[in-house]
């Protein structure tokens, strides 16, 4: 009898010993598959640049040749076609006046890499005519100036990312990245919500009575990505690349507006104390600028 308890309680201890060998296995088994597996890029260039088949020497066609390309409903991949369409500052309900661009011209400088990226439609809207008190907007379009203070990727999530509260919906027109990619985000004749309670030397529209005014009704906001030593709240950062003032500069160029119609948003910034674009090469950005506009016909 005791010999039969013995080969019983043997036989289960077998049985105990052979599944704990299988969880062992399947443990060593499954941090090997992970180990295996690559790890996701965390950069906004490397990622995007992987998603396009465009060359970097690429032309866009003139911004004032082309129709502007259809508004974005729901958030959709980066294009991947050769002849991406670019935005054309002839904004339809824009507030006027406009920006007076040639029937034609040809650009003597080459035009850089350039994606469009789909963003969630909560975080943009339509440009009025008129306030929220009905009175009439006459207001010059206005370049504002940002940086992204985070990587340019984790910019683009938060724009494609659906936001029900006023204040999380945020967006940039464009956004250029470290190697001088500018990803388009929002067609210039839309509202991207970019400053909120902002003025430009008096200059500000309330387009909802329940917000503060600021310029988002006529200002196209454009976005430099932030290096990455610049991921905080400091006074300053390592720069800008001389790829992003250079595409900086050609987008600039296109809009025909003058220096007087450029600013940074922490010149506009009523609140919560903006400091961005944080060690901006004004010399820099201005003798591109410069030529590129020289470069126009």
């Amino acid at each position: 009898m005791v010999k039969k308890i013995l080969q019983l309680q043997f036989r289960r201890y077998l049985v105990s010993l052979g599944l704990a060998g299988l969880v062992i296995f399947a443990a060593i088994h499954w941090v090997r598959v992970s180990a295996s597996m690559p790890t996701p890029s965390v950069s906004a260039t490397s990622s995007l640049s992987g998603l396009a088949a465009l060359s970097p020497d690429q032309t866009i066609p003139n911004l004032s040749l082309i129709p502007p390309p259809s508004t974005p409903n729901p958030p959709a991949l980066i294009s991947t076609q050769a002849n991406v369409t670019a935005p054309t500052p002839a904004v339809s309900q824009a507030p006027t006046p406009s920006p007076n661009l040639p029937t034609s011209c040809t650009a003597t400088l080459p035009a850089p890499l350039w994606f469009n990226v789909a963003i969630h439609p909560s975080n943009y809207g339509d440009r009025f005519r008129q306030d929220a008190q009905g009175r009439p907007v006459t207001n010059q379009y206005l370049i504002v100036l940002h940086e992204t203070v985070s990587s340019g990727l984790a910019a683009i999530n938060t724009f494609r990312t659906y936001h029900p509260r006023d204040e999380d919906q945020r967006s940039y027109h464009d956004l250029i990245l470290l190697d001088g990619t500018i990803v388009h985000l929002l067609d210039w004749q839309k509202r991207a919500f970019g400053a909120g309670n902002s003025e430009f030397r008096g200059e500000a529209v309330q387009t909802n009575p329940n917000l503060p005014s600021s310029v988002n009704n006529f200002a196209l906001h454009f976005s430099l990505e932030t290096p990455p030593n610049g991921y905080n709240n400091g006074p300053r950062h390592q720069g800008y690349t001389a790829a992003q003032y250079r595409s900086l500069a050609w987008l600039v160029a296109q809009t025909r507006l003058g220096d007087d119609r450029i600013t940074t948003h922490k010149t506009i910034d009523r609140a919560s104390g903006k400091q961005d674009p944080r060690s901006f090469d004004s010399r820099q950005f201005q003798a591109w600028l410069t030529e590129f506009r020289q470069s126009l016909c």
